[in-house]
């Protein structure tokens, strides 16, 4: 894995419960870190293959090692000129694809507004 495909700067938040005026617990999105990742849509043959596995993946994701990221929290990638967010929620858990705590990789599912 070359370092340099790690051009896409993602927020990693997990979702958290907080008490809101009526000291209900509601659930919010909380940033936990910040990182550089190499962010791809999967394509045809990778495509259909994760989508065996996992019907709603579509991008790949790689990233330096964290031993901090699951399953359950979400990638947000911040835009430029005040447009919206990309929101990837990692559908998968992350693997280290070489066994060397170097990189780990997930499959992600890219969630819109109205989704």
């Amino acid at each position: 894995m070359d370092a340099g495909k790690l051009k896409t700067y993602v927020e990693i938040h997990r979702r958290t419960l907080t008490a809101d005026d009526a000291n209900e617990a509601v659930p919010v999105w909380k940033n936990i870190g910040e990182d550089w990742a190499w962010v791809r849509p999967l394509v045809c043959r990778e495509l259909f293959l994760a989508q065996s596995v996992r019907e709603d993946v579509t991008h790949k994701v790689t990233m330096r090692w964290r031993d901090d990221i699951t399953a359950r929290d979400r990638l947000v990638i911040p835009e430029p000129d005040n447009r919206p967010s990309r929101t990837l929620e990692i559908s998968t858990s992350p693997v280290d694809p070489d066994d060397t705590n170097v990189w780990i990789e997930f499959m992600c599912m890219e969630k819109h507004e109205d989704t």
